[in-house]
């Protein structure tokens, strides 16, 4: 009896030794598939919440150029001109204009980096280099003003992934711009209408990374997200074009350029 005894506690049996290895296995397997849904999870949130953190800044910085849009030192008034169109089956708005807003670029004068008050800004979409079907959208900047307000400058991209990019313009209030009623129009000319628009409503669509397998195909459907945002254009200008003064509060334009 002391033997056995002697014998049992000198090691494990096998069967001992195969039990203990099948409990390991089932905690590792069951610790990898909880570290890979909390990494698939958080995957998930970071492809869904992606658009949240790049739509409402970018529709910050249109809203800005477009809120300070300059027209009335232009004698021509050919400083804002905006054109609706479609790309692909997507709809877009081309459009450039002055604004009082600093330049994103720097010049050097005097030994110091300065920016400019005012400047030229426009913006476009491109199809997008990284997304097949999708488009990236730009904004153009010109350091300053010159003699051609529409044209020139440098692009650069704000963001990708874009399916629509469109701006609506209201001559008039429109009461309720959110309301189905209230439609826009796609095209505005400054030169032609000698003003500028009450106010605007900027849509801008951007689609979700989407999940694909093994062989390139989505997982699952995914549907764009929207954003909106209204704006006026507080610096408006109309032309009196009997001859008398204008603008705003009835401001003369002056003598234009």
């Amino acid at each position: 009896m002391r033997r056995r005894v002697q014998r049992r506690a000198d090691g494990l049996t096998v069967l001992e030794v195969l039990l203990a290895a099948t409990l390991l296995l089932i905690f590792l397997g069951s610790l990898f598939g909880l570290v890979w849904a909390t990494a698939d999870f958080r995957d998930r949130i970071e492809r869904t919440s992606a658009p949240y953190a790049i739509g409402p800044p970018v529709l910050d910085l249109i809203a800005e150029d477009l809120r300070h849009a300059l027209l009335e030192p232009y004698e021509d008034f050919d400083a804002f001109k905006a054109e609706g169109d479609t790309m692909g089956g997507a709809d877009t708005t081309k459009v450039d204009f002055v604004t009082a807003v600093a330049s994103r670029s720097k010049v050097e004068v005097d030994r110091e980096w300065v920016r400019s008050a005012i400047c030229e800004v426009g913006y476009r979409l491109r199809r997008s280099e990284t997304a097949d079907g999708l488009f990236a959208l730009y904004r153009r900047e010109d350091f300053g003003v010159d003699d051609k307000p529409l044209e020139g400058g440098k692009f650069y991209k704000l963001c990708d992934r874009v399916t629509q990019f469109r701006i609506d313009f209201f001559a008039e209030d429109p009461g309720s711009p959110d309301s189905d009623e209230a439609e826009g129009e796609l095209d505005w000319d400054a030169e032609t209408e000698k003003s500028l628009p009450w106010g605007c409503r900027v849509t801008l669509s951007i689609m979700p990374p989407v999940e694909l397998n093994d062989r390139g195909d989505p997982i699952a459907d995914v549907d764009p997200l929207e954003f909106v945002r209204y704006v006026t254009f507080v610096q408006r200008f109309d032309a009196d074009t009997s001859g008398g003064s204008g603008g705003p509060g009835n401001n003369n334009p002056g003598s234009g350029r």
